[in-house]
Order: structure tokens, then sequence, then C-alpha cells
């Protein structure tokens, strides 16, 4: 049997029978939050921050790629579970630096300047 090109319409057919999988809604929830995401890091001070977003997007749409294919059929020296795993610990891990990094970068400052605020407020009062 020749090996017929695959059409848009079957690809669009694997991936309307994938998303309805529960593997394949998570991962494209997971896309869809990190796009929201990314347009929220866009729209504050952090955006330079965006990276985690995007490589977390990037790593999403190649396991859901990967698995709407069936390529992980193919490729059986690969173990697909610890790699989505590993992918999903490295994304967490990242999140925690950056988000530690923006509390004390932006968080902790604004909070001992609102101690002294508080603290100038009650001496004015008291006098």
């Amino acid at each position: 049997m020749a090996d017929t090109p695959a059409t848009s319409s079957d690809c669009m057919e694997k991936f309307k029978s994938y998303v309805t999988t529960p593997k394949g809604l998570v991962l494209a929830a997971e896309i869809v939050l990190c796009v929201i995401v990314n347009i929220c890091y866009g729209a504050s001070v952090f955006h330079v921050f965006s990276y985690v977003a995007i490589g977390g997007m990037i790593f999403a749409i190649i396991f859901f790629c990967v698995f709407m294919m069936e390529l992980d059929k193919k490729f059986l020296r690969i173990s697909w579970v610890w790699s989505g795993t590993t992918d999903v610990n490295i994304g967490n891990y990242y999140f925690i630096i950056k988000v530690s990094i923006c509390f004390k970068s932006k968080c902790l400052p604004m909070l001992t300047n609102a101690k002294a605020n508080v603290r100038v407020h009650i001496k004015a009062n008291l006098i």
C-alpha cells in the first residue's frame, strides 16, 4: 500500500478527535492559559518574565502535536510520560523562581514603604 499524503481535513479530524480526549483537553487548556498569561505579562511591569509562559506554551504545543499525530507510538525509545512530567516540573520551578524574583524586587519594597507610611500616620494622629 502506498502512503497517502495527509490532507488538511484529515489533520483537522485528528485535532477534533484528540481535543475530546482528557489528555488533549488538558494540553489545549494549557496552551490557552499560557496565551492568557503572555497577554497579562505583556500588559504588566513584568513583561520581561514572559519567557517562562512562552516556553510552557511551546512545550505544550509540541506535546499536543506529538500525541495528536500519534508519534509517541513511532518513537518508542522516548519515555513520553516522563518527558511530560519533566516538562511540567521544569515549568513549575521557573514560575516559582520568577515569582520570588518579582515579589522580592517589587512587592517587598512596597510593603516596607507601606509600614513606614502607617507609622508616620499613627505618629501624626497621636500628636
